[in-house]
């Protein structure tokens, strides 16, 4: 079976952008935020981490999942090189 490619859709891809500007408002560098947005268009686990990112009120919860954001970000940009 061949894997079928993830594309967010429109209303997604606004809502990604959404939770990019509670990043940038939480102290996130906006070099990241703006990899981490260029991925979650692309790669469903991107996506769906920025969403658990969001809704999660755990602070320490939340580090946790910013570090998965962060590796799955730059881990997809060394996989273009």
């Amino acid at each position: 079976m061949k894997n079928k490619i993830f594309t967010t859709t429109e209303k997604q891809y606004e809502e990604a952008i959404l939770i990019s500007k509670e990043m940038l408002e939480s102290g996130v560098d906006s070099n990241l935020v703006t990899k981490i947005l260029e991925k979650a268009k692309y790669y469903e686990g991107v996506y769906d981490s920025m969403v658990l990112w969001s809704e999660e009120q755990d602070e320490s919860e939340k580090r946790i999942i910013m570090s998965d954001l962060i590796e799955e970000a730059l881990e997809k940009e060394k996989d273009r090189m």
